[in-house]
């Protein structure tokens, strides 16, 4: 009985806590939604024009070099010798507000193709959850802080019809405030593999953690 109540708490928390973020965000969510799809407005897998799984590395690196998002490209030595591997980018200021202007994005190559793309956003995985709605997919682990080896909550949000994957941390023992609030990161993939994920199912999750 203990366990049942703990996980409705849990659960009620985190109602409250998306409710909240709703309304002081809003504003945030008018404007950052539009460009988010404006920077997918391709009819396969895109990113910023970038049609994941088909354009060759060069056609990608030309599209990113010459976005007016983009300050300077970053490319690795091994990069430059086997055109496999990330190429990463900074923000030049002009990006739209959603996206974090701190964190450099990456572009995943593959056998000179344009696999998928990786960016650290502003956005708020409760806000996500009120644009989008619910994943369909996901996955939830505990892991070691890479410094500290304090647990934290490792989560992946999967949204098939937008083709993307939403992921964060969290600290652990779960936090409402602190899980609904985490910013995200989304990889755009070219192929969305969705049999690597299980059936999103939060409440089981939150009622089975373990730190």
């Amino acid at each position: 009985m203990l366990r049942i109540l703990v996980g409705l708490a849990a659960l009620l928390t985190a109602g409250f806590a998306l409710t909240a973020g709703a309304i002081r965000l809003r504003p945030y969510e008018a404007a950052g939604w539009p460009a988010l799809l404006a920077a997918r407005s391709c009819d396969g897998p895109c990113f910023m024009g970038i049609e994941l799984g088909s354009a060759e590395v060069r056609t990608a690196i030309n599209l990113i070099d010459s976005h007016p998002w983009v300050d300077h490209l970053i490319v690795s030595e091994r990069f430059g010798a086997t055109n496999r591997g990330f190429v990463g980018w900074v923000w030049n200021g002009s990006q739209p507000d959603w996206l974090d202007p701190e964190a450099e994005a990456a572009l995943w190559v593959r056998d000179q193709v344009a696999r998928f793309v990786r960016v650290q956003t502003r956005i708020r995985f409760g806000d996500l959850w009120l644009m989008v709605g619910p994943p369909a997919k996901g996955s939830f682990r505990v892991e070691g802080e890479f410094l500290t080896y304090k647990p934290i909550i490792v989560h992946h949000a999967v949204f098939p019809e937008m083709g993307f994957v939403a992921q964060f941390t969290s600290p652990c023992p779960y936090r409402a405030a602190a899980f609904w609030n985490q910013p995200v990161e989304l990889h755009f993939y070219a192929t969305l593999n969705e049999e690597v994920f299980s059936d999103y199912d939060l409440r089981v999750w939150l009622r089975d953690l373990s730190c």
